[in-house]
Formats: C-alpha cells, structure tokens, sequence
C-alpha cells in the first residue's frame, strides 16, 4: 500500500483554522507561530499574577504562621510555603498545624495547597509552551519578528 504524501499534508492542514484553505505559505505559518508564541507568553503571565495574588493573600491572615511566598530559579517561578520569619516549610510540616486553626480558615489552607499544586504545574507547562512556540518561530523564514513579551529568556 503506497501513501500519497499530498494527502497525509492536507490531512495535517484544518483547511478552517487560521490558513483557512487559501493555501499554506511561510508568511501564514511565520504568523501563526507569532501569534501562538504571544498568547503563550500572555498565559504564562497571567498565571504567574495569579500566583502573586495567592502569596499575598495568604500573607493578609491575622496571626499567621505561615504563609506562601513565589520563588524565583532562572526563568521558573514556583510557590512554596514559608513560615513567618521566612525560613523554608513544606505542605507536610504546614499541614499538622492546621489542627490549631478554625475549621474554616484550615480549609482556606487546604484549598490554597491545592492552588499552589495546580499553579505550579501549570507554570512549568506554559514556560515548556512558550519555550517551543519561541523555537518554532525561530525557523520560520520570515517568522524571526519580535512579539514584545514574548521572549522566553526573559520569562
């Protein structure tokens, strides 16, 4: 059985994408490749806001203990937990003492590791996003443009 390789590309190609069947030209994948590495910037940097805004929400409770703080490694960002005078904890020494706490703020706790489980995922898969857009447009023949925002190395 023999394939023809014009159909395996035009299986690949969603003639209602951004290409729209109009025919496949590097200036329509340069952009693409642009556009995707912009949009994948802007999610890192949302997520990245979002893992300031619970940091210092947890610093916000009254007589608090411990609290979330982003720690920066390179160009990664990660939320880790600190005790008040900022020595280093984990969610394993954190979570006993939760014991002492109301109910409700204890599960604000819980809910917030949750939080910082998915927030940190989410951070590594958007950095590896950005990093492969930033590569694709790399070769492209006209897609070597700068998208303001955009450049991995500064993420």
């Amino acid at each position: 059985m023999t394939t023809d390789h014009n159909d395996l590309v035009n299986g690949l190609i969603d003639n209602k994408g951004p290409f729209k069947g109009k025919g496949v030209d590097a200036e329509s994948f340069a952009a693409a490749a642009t556009l995707w590495r912009r949009d994948a910037s802007q999610r890192l940097a949302q997520i990245r806001r979002q893992m300031q805004a619970l940091a210092a929400e947890s610093k916000t409770i009254a007589g608090r203990r411990f609290a979330l703080a982003v720690y920066a490694l390179k160009a990664a960002r990660q939320l880790r937990w600190r005790m008040t005078g900022g020595a280093h904890t984990t969610w394993a020494r954190v979570e006993p003492l939760l014991a002492s706490l109301s109910w409700a703020l204890a599960n604000w706790y819980r809910q917030a590791q949750g939080l910082v489980v998915w927030l940190n995922h989410r951070e590594r898969a958007a950095r590896f996003e950005l990093r492969q857009a930033h590569l694709l447009a790399l070769q492209m023949p006209v897609g070597r443009r700068h998208v303001p925002g955009a450049d991995p190395q500064s993420t």
